[in-house]
């Protein structure tokens, strides 16, 4: 393994938990989590949480968004717009689309890797998790590989030359189903990550989160773990 260490953005979800495990193959873990108290926060902290347990980070960290609450404008922190169900999906975007978040997480990426000595910020976005209705790009722009390809060249040129920092976005151009299988080949606790954008207690198994978690599930091939759990422990 080498001493390097990758800054891992670590949501709780399916997509970085996995990216996690591909991660700690080559490098030694920081794991990133931002919270900003949207409706299913207490749950994917929870998940971070237990997968920071089994991973082992050498890093950990926690920070607090507060602003993207204070912002509202999206169904995600703001509980008078509504989350749609997937069927309801058109491109041009989405009720839970938070504006500026991942340009947000990036730099704090950025700040914390230059505190810490990480070489690597990794994110596990995905451009289409082949759920149903319109490709994962076309409801959240900032999914997009041309956003990642030019943030990349951005943070080249506001990096100290003495500490190079690179950009890496592993699962890209891979769909759930796919990041599942690579999930289960490297051993990810699928079990404890969430994927319903709506609820805190249990999936409503309607929305984008649920919808491509459930059809990822079946083109791997693998059971849902969290179908399994009780509804009081089905992170």
């Amino acid at each position: 393994m080498s001493a390097g260490m990758a800054l891992v953005l670590s949501s709780g979800g399916l997509n970085s938990c996995v990216l996690t495990a591909l991660a700690r193959q080559e490098y030694r873990l920081a794991m990133l989590h931002a919270e900003f108290d949207h409706r299913s926060a207490r749950c994917e902290s929870e998940c971070f949480q237990a997968q920071e347990e089994r991973f082992q980070p050498a890093e950990t960290l926690t920070v607090q968004l507060p602003h993207l609450r204070q912002i509202r404008g999206n169904a995600r922190v703001d509980k008078n717009l509504a989350i749609e169900d997937s069927q309801e999906l058109r491109s041009g975007g989405c009720n839970s689309f938070v504006a500026g978040l991942i340009p947000t997480l990036l730099g704090v990426a950025q700040s914390w890797a230059a505190a810490v000595g990480a070489s690597v910020i990794m994110i596990g976005v995905s451009e289409d998790l082949a759920g149903p209705g319109p490709a994962t790009k076309e409801l959240y722009p900032d999914h997009r590989a041309e956003f990642f390809h030019l943030y990349a060249q951005t943070l080249h040129y506001a990096t100290l030359a003495r500490c190079p920092l690179r950009l890496e976005t592993p699962l890209l151009f891979m769909t759930r189903g796919e990041i599942i299988r690579l999930g289960q080949r490297l051993g990810a606790p699928l079990a404890a990550t969430w994927s319903c954008l709506r609820n805190e207690d249990q999936p409503c198994g309607t929305c984008y989160g649920c919808t491509s978690r459930a059809r990822g599930f079946a083109a791997a091939g693998i059971a849902d773990p969290q179908l399994t759990l009780s509804a009081g422990h089905s992170r």
